[in-house]
C-alpha cells in the first residue's frame, strides 16, 4: 500500500541575514511555538494573525535557524568596497549561499572589480568627499571652511562673521553677506538699531526706551499695549483671580470683590482657615478653600468644619 505524503510550502523572508519563516499554528504536522522549534538562540514569534515564525540571530538563517549565516562566517566582510551581503536560501533546503549588492563603481561577485567613474579624477578639492550618483554623476561633500560644487571656494561664513543671530550667505564672487535679524544693522549686524529715533516713532502714547535689538514703551496714564496704542480699562481684562468681581473705580483704578475664602488686591490669597481652628489630640490641620480638614491620629475620628 502506498503512503501519501503531503508537502507544505511556507513563504520565507530573508532580510539582512535574518530568516523569518511563516509557521501556521494549531495545524497537525506543523511545528508551532510550543515547544520552541527555533535553534541556536532563535526566538519563536507569533503574529497577530496567528502565524508563527523563527526570528534568528545574526549568525544563523534557515526555517528553524539551523543554518550558519554565510554573510557572518568565513572572511568578514564577505563583500568588498562597501558592498552589502545578502543571503540566498537553497531551494532544495541545502546550505545557503550569499550574494553581494555592490555600490556604484564596483562589480563582480564580491564587488572587487572597480568600474571607471566620474569620481576617479578626484573632482572634489580641499579634502572634499566624492559620492557617486551614477557612473557619470557625482556630488561633493565639502570639508569645513570650503564650499562650491567642487569645494573649490573658501567658505567665508565658516568663521561665523555675522552677529546677533544674523544669517551668513557666501557669495559666488567671493566674500559674504549678512542678513540681519530685526533690530540690528551693519555689515556684520553688530550695530543696534535705535527704534526710538526712527522716522515713525513706535510709541504712540508713551515714552520710547531703546533696548538691545528692540525697544519698550513706558505708557502714559490711561494707555496700555506694546506700543501704548490701546486705552487702559482697569477691568478689561479682569485682574481679579478665583472668580472675583472687578469694579472700575475711576479711569485708572479698580477694586476686586473676592469670593468667600480668598482675599488680597486681586483675590490671589487663599485665607488660611487653620488659624484659630486648631485640630485637637495631635491631629494635623490641612487648609482648603473656606474650610479645613483634620488628619487625625489612629483611634480618633476625622471631623470637617465649615
Amino acid at each position: 500500500m502506498r503512503r501519501r505524503v503531503d508537502y507544505f510550502l511556507f513563504p520565507v523572508l530573508i532580510l539582512l541575514g535574518f530568516c523569518l519563516l511563516d509557521l501556521p499554528t494549531a495545524v497537525t504536522g506543523v511545528v508551532s511555538c510550543s515547544p520552541n522549534p527555533c535553534k541556536n538562540g532563535g526566538a519563536c514569534l507569533t503574529s497577530p494573525k496567528g502565524k508563527s515564525f523563527c526570528n534568528c540571530t545574526s549568525q544563523y538563517v534557515g526555517e528553524y535557524c539551523q543554518r550558519l549565516n554565510p554573510c557572518t562566517t568565513g572572511p568578514v566582510p564577505r563583500c568588498q568596497n562597501g558592498g552589502t551581503c545578502n543571503v540566498r536560501m537553497s531551494p532544495d533546503h541545502g546550505s545557503p549561499s550569499f550574494w553581494c549588492a555592490c555600490p556604484i563603481g564596483y562589480s563582480a561577485s564580491l564587488c572587487e572589480i572597480h568600474i571607471a567613474n566620474s569620481c576617479d579624477s578626484q573632482p572634489c578639492h580641499n579634502g572634499g568627499t566624492c559620492t557617486l550618483q551614477s557612473l557619470s554623476k557625482y556630488t561633493c561633500t565639502c570639508a569645513a571652511g570650503f564650499t562650491g560644487p567642487q569645494c573649490e571656494k573658501q567658505d567665508q561664513c565658516a568663521s561665523s562673521p555675522c552677529r546677533n543671530g544674523a544669517t551668513c550667505l557666501s557669495l559666488d564672487e567671493g566674500g559674504f553677506r549678512c542678513e540681519c535679524a530685526p533690530g540690528f544693522t551693519g555689515a556684520t549686524c553688530s550695530q543696534d538699531v535705535d527704534e526710538c529715533f526712527a522716522a515713525a516713532a513706535p510709541c504712540q502714547n508713551g515714552q520710547c526706551v531703546n533696548t538691545h535689538g528692540s525697544y519698550t514703551c513706558v505708557c502714559e496714564a490711561g494707555y496700555t499695549g506694546h506700543d501704548c496704542a490701546s486705552k487702559y480699562y482697569p477691568c478689561d481684562p479682569s485682574p481679579c483671580q478665583h472668580a472675583g468681581t472687578c469694579t472700575q473705580v475711576d479711569k485708572l483704578t479698580y477694586q476686586c470683590t473676592c469670593p468667600t475664602g480668598f482675599r488680597g488686591k486681586n483675590c490671589e490669597e487663599n485665607i488660611d482657615d487653620c488659624r484659630g481652628n486648631l485640630c485637637q489630640n495631635g491631629a494635623t490641620c490641612v487648609d482648603d478653600v473656606n474650610q479645613y480638614t483634620c488628619l487625625c491620629p489612629p483611634s480618633y475620628q476625622v471631623e470637617t468644619q465649615s
